[in-house]
């Protein structure tokens, strides 16, 4: 998004009135593209727009942001590793896993991964997993 941000996101939410998803613009990473991919499969995500722009203005004003905003607070639905302080693992107390930072994606995955692979099973192939 460039100097027309505001117009332009008043557009997307008078289009996408439930929720907007937010990351960065330029160019595409697997991480952001798969962490946004996850978020259409769930119930709260699924018809949302995707907003692509390192405005912190604009970015402000979305629902939930992945690998943009140089936070992690999952509370206020911020996804972001960027930052120099963030140490979050999948799992420290297995050697195999100790010391791989989560990417954005791992962060969606942790938060959000449960929902995913049953609307993905339940979608796709017409299968309903259990809880267990």
């Amino acid at each position: 998004m460039g100097s027309t941000d505001a117009s332009k996101l008043a557009q997307i939410k008078q289009q996408y009135p439930k929720r907007v998803i937010g990351t960065h613009s330029d160019t595409f990473h697997c991480d952001e593209v798969l962490a946004c991919t996850m978020l259409l499969y769930t119930d709260q995500y699924k018809d949302c727009a995707i907003v692509r722009t390192r405005d912190q203005e604009v970015l402000n004003t979305l629902d939930i942001l992945v690998d943009v905003g140089s936070d992690y607070i999952p509370e206020t639905l911020r996804f972001d590793h960027h930052q120099k302080t963030f140490t979050d693992t999948w799992d420290n107390t297995n050697e195999k896993y100790k010391g791989i930072r989560l990417s954005s994606a791992g962060l969606i995955y942790r938060h959000f991964g449960r929902e995913v692979i049953y609307n993905i099973t339940k979608q796709i192939w017409g299968q309903e997993l259990t809880k267990e």
